[in-house]
């Protein structure tokens, strides 16, 4: 995160930025699944289907779709927003894909790498994409492999700047012992309007956090101190460099603040904050070097 998003103008767009239609695995149609995220109070959300740029027509003021298509490479699978033309099939080296997402001038998100059974290591073989998914509820719901943040925090130890998406990768194929996985995340922008390509810059820039449910109403800085605002949670966690940080408690109480002093040695920070239900919202990362001034 290169600027203090919460000072930034404009206005709080929520989105979510992986979902599949009847255009490819999912069971809704492209319209039914815009209406069931409108009404969950969603303002956007891109129809990722797997090799297929899904369009769809609405005509709602207040909600807007990005294009998006997820590609695959073996193992790795790719979600490309804001691009206009798919790439030729059999799908290329991953890396062929990102350059060409990148090409195109669209954002290049590697999606589930826990639930892909990908590493970190393999990660740091790839390069020129920024954004990683963190959270992806059907991997969550399906097979308990929805949080991949050890993979985010490995490569910021390894100097890669990312920043990280919490999407539902939504097929609506809930069971009696399997909840529904519409609707569980989603990423708060930060954009002067409901516009896709404005909002598609934002989020290029890193300018939202994510969440499954826990609001970051403040972040702040003032003589080397962080603080952090929130929903009433139970901890909030500030993650850095090697063993940097703190994670702060309520014990057992809710809290809905907490700061956290500079050292100079973090590097970068991220903040976590995890209310009773289990739920969080994570920001992206705050680099020393663009911000903070060291305390010795």
């Amino acid at each position: 995160m290169k600027t203090d998003i919460f000072n930034l103008a404009g206005n709080w767009y929520r989105g979510n930025l992986h979902l599949h239609t009847t255009f490819s695995d999912g069971t809704l149609t492209p319209e039914e699944i815009c209406s069931v995220y409108r009404q969950a109070g969603y303002h956007f959300v891109a129809l990722a289907d797997h090799w297929s740029l899904t369009e769809v027509r609405l005509d709602y003021p207040d909600f807007i779709t990005i294009p998006a298509v997820e590609y695959n490479s073996g193992v790795y699978h790719i979600v490309a927003l804001g691009v206009k033309t798919l790439l030729p099939s059999p799908p290329p080296d991953v890396q062929e894909i990102i350059d060409a997402i990148n090409q195109q001038q669209g954002v290049a998100v590697l999606a589930h790498p826990y639930w892909s059974g990908i590493t970190s290591a393999d990660l740091l073989n790839l390069k020129n994409f920024q954004h990683l998914e963190i959270y992806n509820n059907v991997c969550q719901i399906t097979k308990g492999k929805g949080y991949s943040t050890v993979h985010w925090d490995e490569l910021l130890q390894n100097g890669r700047r990312l920043s990280g998406v919490a999407v539902d990768d939504a097929h609506h194929r809930p069971t009696a012992t399997m909840e529904d996985d519409l609707a569980g995340s989603y990423v708060m922008v930060k954009a002067t309007a409901l516009e896709p390509e404005l909002i598609l810059e934002a989020i290029r820039n890193g300018h939202y956090y994510s969440s499954t449910g826990v609001s970051i109403h403040e972040i702040s800085l003032k003589d080397n101190i962080l603080t952090v605002q929130t929903s009433p949670v139970r901890e909030i966690r500030f993650l850095g460099y090697n063993a940097q940080g703190l994670r702060v408690s309520g014990c057992g109480k809710e809290i809905e603040r907490a700061e956290y002093k500079i050292s100079g040695h973090e590097r970068y920070l991220r903040v976590e904050a995890v209310d009773a239900q289990h739920r969080f919202a994570w920001t992206n990362p705050f680099y020393l070097e663009d911000f903070f001034r060291p305390s010795g």
